[in-house]
């Protein structure tokens, strides 16, 4: 029996990439929460990778990015992020907001929110997180004719740190 400190398994899928790699079976070090070192380097973080499905299920991803501090904790367990986007041609923002006007909220029930992938990273330390969370609020303003600004409230189910990017 093997113990597994997170409470999460590794998928099929993950354990047959383990055996084709030869990689050892140890435990998944993914957090089923925001763990703190995801929240602060969040915090931190200059740019976030941010993906979504589209309507037609189509994986779609934005970079969006900002003064440290656009995307933070701003609850236990729920980030806010606050990013300038295209509002014509940002497909995440688009798979998010739909046709929601400008200055209308969307709010998402508890198990209904969309699913949403981010990779917050942070270059010059050499570090990021991978979070893993559903929607629960979002809301575009406009700052110009295809330019706004989203403001998005994400409960975060996962986070996975990692404290080197790459290698030298």
């Amino acid at each position: 029996m093997s113990f597994h400190p997170t409470g999460l398994r590794w998928n099929e899928g993950e354990l047959d990439m383990h055996k084709m790699l030869r990689v050892p079976q140890d435990y998944n070090p993914t957090s089923m929460f925001l763990s703190p070192f995801a929240s602060n380097l969040l915090a931190r973080s200059p740019l976030v990778a941010v993906g979504v499905l589209d309507s037609e299920a189509w994986p779609w991803t934005s970079l969006w990015g900002g003064e440290p501090g656009f995307s933070q904790s701003i609850s236990p367990g729920v980030i806010g992020v606050t990013a300038t986007v295209d509002r014509e041609h940002d497909p995440v923002m688009q798979a998010l907001m739909g046709k929601s006007k400008t200055g209308e909220a969307v709010k998402w029930e508890k198990d209904d929110g969309k699913m949403i992938s981010a990779l917050a990273i942070d270059l010059q330390n050499r570090k990021r997180v991978k979070l893993y969370g559903r929607s629960v609020v979002g809301v575009v303003s406009a700052t110009q004719d295809e330019i706004g600004e989203i403001q998005l409230a994400v409960k975060i189910e996962q986070s996975l740190g990692m404290s080197t990017l790459f290698a030298v």
